[in-house]
C-alpha cells in the first residue's frame, strides 16, 4: 500500500513539473495596450506581461471553433486593445514573442478564450 502511495505521489509530481514547464514558453491573455515592437497581455491568473515582438515573430488566427478551414495569416496590424491572444514565446529568449495566436471573438462571446480574463 506504501508503494502505490508513493507512486501516485510520483507522477502527480511528474505532472505537475511538465505542466508547469509547458505553461512556461506560453502567455495567454487579453492585449492592455501594444507598440511596434511589444505588447502587454494581461491576466488574471499570470498578471500583466509584457512581450516583445520582432520581424521573426509569426501571427495566426486563433480559431476556437468551425468553421477550422479558414485562412489563419494575420499581421502585427490584427493586434488591438482588448483581443485575446495567446503568445507561444521563444525558447532563448523568454521575453520574445515565436507566434502569437489573435482570436477573432468578440469579448464575452460564447468561444472568447478569455472570457474569465476580462
Amino acid at each position: 500500500m506504501k508503494s502505490l502511495t508513493l507512486g501516485v505521489l510520483a507522477v502527480a509530481l511528474m505532472l505537475a513539473a511538465s505542466f508547469t514547464y509547458a505553461s512556461a514558453g506560453k502567455v495567454k491573455g487579453v492585449i492592455g495596450s501594444v507598440t511596434e515592437q511589444s505588447l502587454q497581455v494581461m491576466s488574471k491568473e499570470a498578471g500583466t506581461k509584457q512581450v516583445r515582438t520582432d520581424n521573426n515573430t509569426s501571427y495566426m488566427k486563433w480559431i476556437t471553433h468551425k468553421p477550422l478551414g479558414q485562412d489563419t495569416r494575420l499581421d502585427n496590424k490584427s493586434l488591438l486593445v482588448g483581443r485575446c491572444v495567446d503568445v507561444e514565446l521563444r525558447a532563448t529568449d523568454a521575453g520574445l514573442a515565436k507566434v502569437v495566436r489573435i482570436s477573432d471573438e468578440p469579448a464575452g462571446a460564447l468561444f472568447d478564450p478569455c472570457k474569465g480574463d476580462r
